[in-house]
């Protein structure tokens, strides 16, 4: 499941690793407060993470932060060229062996392919 907010995503994180909001800050190089401020008031711009928290919770998680930034900003997607979703998949693409990443692209050359053939391919009329 892709998350669709902050929360969603620093929850999601600590679930996995089986770790309380104290045990993930330690682990982010933060303090508790920090995870338990953004945690209890997920939205409130007045909350928003730093930077350098985007940056540590980036390089430990091994996620992008610009999705991550796009979690923080709805508004973000429609400034940005490519959404939280696409974002989210290329990253994990990336991560898989290069043979697995090869057969992806053919994969996605040939959809692209057959799309382009449909749109150009004249309505037949009966």
């Amino acid at each position: 499941m892709t998350a669709k907010t902050l929360l969603e995503f620093l929850r999601s994180q600590m679930d996995q690793r089986h770790m309380s909001a104290r045990e993930f800050a330690h682990f982010l190089g933060v303090s508790h407060t920090t995870i338990n401020r953004l945690i209890a008031d997920d939205g409130d711009p007045t909350t928003a993470p730093s930077v350098e928290f985007l940056r540590k919770l980036a390089y430990a998680t091994n996620t992008d932060i610009c999705y991550l930034m796009l979690l923080i900003d709805p508004q973000l997607p429609n400034a940005l060229p490519i959404s939280a979703d696409a974002l989210d998949l290329s990253r994990r693409i990336a991560q898989l062996p290069a043979e697995t990443r090869q057969v992806i692209d053919q994969l996605l050359i040939g959809l692209a392919r057959q799309n382009a053939a449909a749109i150009s391919e004249p309505t037949k009329k009966t």
